[in-house]
Order: C-alpha cells, then sequence, then structure tokens
C-alpha cells in the first residue's frame, strides 16, 4: 500500500517526517493506529483510526521483515485446483499493492498452472489459493481471466524469490485491515464485512 498518498511503512519514507501514517498515528490522541482498505467494483473506501467491521471477522498476520518498508505477509503454499504448486520452502510473501490492478506473480510454474478453458461461453478454470496459515486467500477462474478467458496475471522480475503481489484482483474480495504500531495486516473476507 504506497500510492500517491504514501502508506507504505516508515522503512520506505526518505524520513520520518515524511511518512503521512507516522505523522498521522503519532500526532493523533486515542486514535487507533490502524487504517483500513476496501475496494469495490466501482468505489472503495479508506478508513483510519478503526475499522466498519467487528475485530472478531478479522484475520490478523505479522508483517514479515517490516524492515523493507512493504506490507507483506508470508505465504505458506500455493495451490492451484488444490494441488499444491509451490511449497513456499523458499519463504514465499504476499505483498499487499494497491496500485497493483491484477495479480502479479513471480513463479512461472503457478501461471503455468492455471489453465482456463471457455465451456457453454463461461470462462471456466481452477481455483488459485494461497494459504496464509490461518486463512486460504481464494481467488476463481473470473478472478485470474481476462475478456478472452485466458490468465491475466503479470508476471514480476524482483531479486528476491517467491514474490506474489496481491493487487486489486485480491483486494475486491477483502476488507485488508493494517496495524501500524503492531506491524500486523489482517484480512476480512468481503462476505463477513457485509
Amino acid at each position: 500500500v504506497d500510492g500517491i498518498v504514501g502508506l507504505s511503512l516508515q522503512a520506505l519514507s526518505l524520513a520520518p517526517r515524511f511518512s503521512f501514517l507516522d505523522n498521522l498515528f503519532n500526532d493523533a490522541r486515542n486514535v487507533l493506529p490502524q487504517f483500513g482498505l476496501m475496494i469495490g467494483s466501482e468505489k472503495g473506501f479508506l478508513y483510519f483510526g478503526g475499522h466498519p467491521i467487528p475485530a472478531s471477522a478479522i484475520y490478523w498476520f505479522p508483517v514479515r521483515s517490516p524492515e523493507e518498508g512493504f506490507w507483506q505477509v508470508p505465504i505458506h503454499e500455493v495451490r492451484v485446483g488444490g494441488v499444491v504448486v509451490e511449497e513456499c520452502s523458499q519463504n514465499c510473501t504476499a505483498i499487499v499493492d494497491t496500485s497493483a490492478h491484477r495479480l502479479g506473480v513471480q513463479d512461472l510454474k503457478i501461471h503455468d498452472a492455471l489453465t482456463p478453458q471457455r465451456v457453454d461461453g463461461i470462462c471456466r478454470g481452477p481455483n488459485l489459493e494461497f494459504d496464509l496459515g490461518g486463512l486460504v486467500v481464494s481467488l476463481g477462474a473470473d478472478d485470474y481471466t481476462d475478456a478472452s478467458c485466458r490468465a491475466d496475471v503479470g508476471r514480476l522480475d524482483l531479486t528476491h524469490p517467491g514474490v506474489v503481489s496481491f493487487g486489486d484482483t485480491v483486494l475486491r474480495h477483502y476488507y485488508v485491515a493494517f496495524d501500524w504500531k503492531n506491524q500486523a495486516i489482517g484480512f476480512a473476507p468481503v462476505s463477513m464485512t457485509v
């Protein structure tokens, strides 16, 4: 989460005084140092100081390597159609990225395992699942395919192996909560937020 406002962790700021969130939460009194994001198909919402959903609906995970400045969480394994395609023995990581329109993957095994096909005019394919260890982020074929029923997954070219970018494709299905003080990310399935 970065974008124009600069919602990343402090490590990506030029200096602490340039961190929007650091300034907001350090100067505010009696404000929960958390914010949340909900993205819909036509509009989205950004909440500061609390969440519009019950705390019990949010699954929290510690930020992996907060010194890198990204809101990122470990992935335990990746499955396509229920079959493990990445065991994540190399420390797979999901970066929550509000500026990314689609899902981004580094591992071609994931992309190659996605085999959508048009059947009776409907694009069908295996579910793509990211097991975060306590919550499974699941995407259907309609989430990761384009209008011509091809896998529309961006390729990431990064030095660290096992990185996945949770962009708009994932964020449409989950309310995402960010805990500035405790450096944690929470996910709540959109169905639980209504």
